[in-house]
């Protein structure tokens, strides 16, 4: 309870590891649990005075003092590294305790002479299976559980066809072919460097949010005004460059402002942070997800983020991040896309087609993906002609290499306006693979 208090995201991090109050015998820290959990749900943050404040509006001060608050943070510096520790370390507390109560009970009963063995056993069942759901909750169920949940999901999309709960990447021949993007799902957008794939995911979460899916995107690359310049770009039509040369018109800077007030209200949040490891990312995730009740993250880009140990190598690292980016994604039901470089085998390639192999560093993250999407631009290499003679001016191309619910595809074309660093939809459906 007092790793909770110490620092103010931890609870969000870590709280839904504890399933039940009862992993506590003191009612004081049932009581505790308890108005975290509450706290958690209405948004306000957990620290000593909020906390204390909470208390006092039920009444609890008497029972649990400001001081004793204090007190349960006192021996604590850092609680975030040992916290999941200690709470596995009170389930096997409390799995023990309730085998103790379970035994002492059947004993009691075997040695009824009255009592059926059979019914007993059965008892012995009930128990075990009591136990296991008040420690680890209720993970394992029938086949019937799943039906009427998924049946219900495939009317509400057939009966709400705009609010289904797959979130749409805005490039139709792509929506085509994975139906969106799905809560707790991990997806990997792979290109090498200069392909734009910073700037389709800026795209892809623009869309979220305009249609009215609250998306965060971590960028540890560029900065938030940097991500704002192109996103106010490619609505104004106006070239970021040019417009912050300060060489426009009068009527090009009312479109500039205009293109940047319509963003004002839109659930959109950027978070610029350039060192950041996967904990940090989690915990930062869980906030905004309760604060914000966001639907969608994207991370950019998945190299960047550090496992947190110091002392691993790149491969530890990159399969410690692509791990938890899929609990993250698992953990709060909602999609996660992460950017990825590429090796660069891909530029010693005849055609520069980039495949699975080619994902940088570890093959965890090709294990760990739903789905992996590459996004290629064959004018970048020179390349004139696709294979049929068309010409790839302002050409690119996106692969489903891997599609966990869907099939596979190559070569959904998009058209790349370099200038607002923009992807549309292709204007030809010629271009399109049979």
């Amino acid at each position: 309870i007092g790793g909770f208090l110490i620092e103010t995201g931890n609870f969000i991090e870590f709280g839904h590891l504890i399933i039940s109050d009862e992993i506590f015998t003191d009612p004081k820290f049932r009581t505790l649990f308890n108005l975290f959990k509450t706290m958690t749900e209405k948004g306000i943050v957990i620290e000593l005075v909020s906390v204390a404040q909470e208390l006092g509006s039920l009444n609890k001060l008497k029972e649990i003092s400001p001081v004793f608050l204090s007190n349960l943070t006192s021996n604590i510096t850092n609680a975030s590294p040992q916290l999941e520790s200690w709470i596995r370390y009170l389930q096997q507390i409390q799995i023990k305790r309730e085998i103790n109560i379970a035994g002492k009970f059947l004993e009691t009963e075997s040695l009824k002479p009255d009592v059926d063995s059979i019914k007993l056993f059965g008892t012995v069942s009930d128990l075990i299976q009591k136990l296991n759901d008040s420690v680890f909750g209720k993970r394992i169920h029938l086949m019937k559980d799943h039906i009427s949940s998924y049946i219900d999901g495939i009317q509400n999309a057939f009966l709400n066809k705009d609010s289904i709960r797959y979130i749409k990447s805005g490039i139709d021949d792509l929506d085509d072919h994975i139906t969106g993007f799905e809560p707790g799902t991990l997806t990997i957008l792979g290109a090498r460097p200069g392909m734009g794939k910073s700037a389709l995911a800026t795209q892809i979460a623009l869309n979220a949010v305009k249609s009215g899916k609250p998306t965060v995107l971590f960028s540890l690359e560029m900065s938030g005004d940097e991500i704002m310049g192109r996103i106010v770009s490619s609505i104004s039509g106006i070239p970021k460059n040019i417009a912050e040369s300060g060489r426009i018109s009068k009527e090009q800077l009312d479109e500039v402002k205009k293109a940047a007030e319509s963003l004002a209200d839109l659930p959109f949040y950027i978070a610029d942070e350039s060192a950041l490891d996967v904990q940090e990312l989690f915990s930062e995730c869980r906030f905004f997800k309760v604060q914000n009740k966001i639907e969608l993250i994207i991370v950019d880009y998945l190299q960047l983020l550090k496992s947190g140990n110091s002392k691993s190598s790149i491969y530890e690292d990159v399969t410690e991040v692509s791990r938890k980016l899929k609990q993250i994604a698992k953990a709060l039901n909602v999609p996660v896309i992460a950017l990825s470089q590429l090796s660069r085998e891909v530029d010693k390639r005849a055609d520069k087609c980039p495949v699975l192999s080619d994902l940088r560093e570890s093959g965890s993250i090709e294990q760990d993906a739903d789905k992996v999407i590459f996004l290629f631009r064959p004018e970048y290499y020179q390349q004139r002609e696709t294979s049929d003679g068309h010409s790839t001016e302002g050409l690119a191309i996106l692969s489903i290499s891997k599609n966990r619910n869907g099939p596979l595809k190559e070569n959904i074309y998009l058209k790349f306006i370099p200038e607002l660093t923009e992807f549309r939809n292709y204007e030809s459906r010629k271009l399109r693979a049979a």
